[in-house]
């Protein structure tokens, strides 16, 4: 079933602060669509990336991925919703604007786009996952928990931000998550290249892994890009 619009009712736009606020919680749900599609992505549970269950041992638990159609789900839950945004701030914006509030909505449009983005990855992402993330060989299957648990991780502590107050949230350094990042992609990269070396990788499955480690970093950067401009 087609995601709908829950805030974009279209007098908003007729008043600037109106249809920011709108536009933000149309965001929001959005995202809340993308959390979904990520985590089943990732072979989890909503309930065990909002709780407290260590996600390293969840994720090592892991026996079965269920299948998803992640093309399907875009088309469905983040496409058609995104268009509405994009389509409702170009409205927005062609009222009259304070000085500042041309800036907010652009942001905005941005967080909705790297939301899209970082579903997009995981399009990419997901047939590699399905068909090598619980592989027998322990090295591959290592670096595929790895992949998981770095998104899982990174979507628990986000999940955490968005419960905090407006002023605390946008208090964060989001660029500290983003540097965490370029450490992770070179400890995966090297682990891969380490791999290949040892010829304890074969050729096509170390270059799924570095697709896929390329991927996850690209879904993270994505997401904590859509956290900072919805803070």
């Amino acid at each position: 079933r087609t995601a709908q619009p829950l805030f974009l009712v279209r007098t908003a736009t007729r008043v600037p602060s109106v249809a920011i606020a709108a536009a933000r919680n149309e965001i929001q749900h959005l995202y809340d669509n993308a959390f979904t599609l990520l985590v089943h992505g990732l072979g989890l549970r909503r309930a065990v990336v909002r709780g407290e269950q260590p996600l390293a041992e969840a994720i090592a638990r892991t026996v079965r991925l269920p299948a998803l159609d992640v093309e399907d789900s875009y088309e469905q839950q983040i496409k058609s919703l995104h268009g509405e945004i994009v389509a409702f701030i170009s409205e927005s914006l062609r009222e009259g604007l304070a000085p500042a509030q041309p800036e907010s909505l652009h942001v905005l449009r941005q967080a909705s786009q790297d939301i899209v983005l970082a579903v997009k990855g995981m399009k990419h992402m997901h047939s590699n996952l399905q068909r090598l993330g619980l592989s027998g060989d322990p090295l591959i299957r290592e670096q595929y928990d790895a992949l998981r648990l770095l998104l899982a991780d990174l979507l628990r502590r986000l999940e955490t931000l968005r419960r905090l107050d407006d002023g605390d949230a946008a208090g964060q350094d989001f660029s500290a998550l983003q540097a965490e990042l370029a450490v992770v992609h070179r400890v995966r990269t090297g682990a891969v290249e380490q791999g290949i070396r040892d010829h304890r990788l074969r050729t096509r499955d170390a270059t799924s892994l570095m697709n896929d480690t390329d991927y996850a970093l690209s879904i993270a950067r994505h997401l904590i890009a859509a956290a900072a401009g919805l803070a």
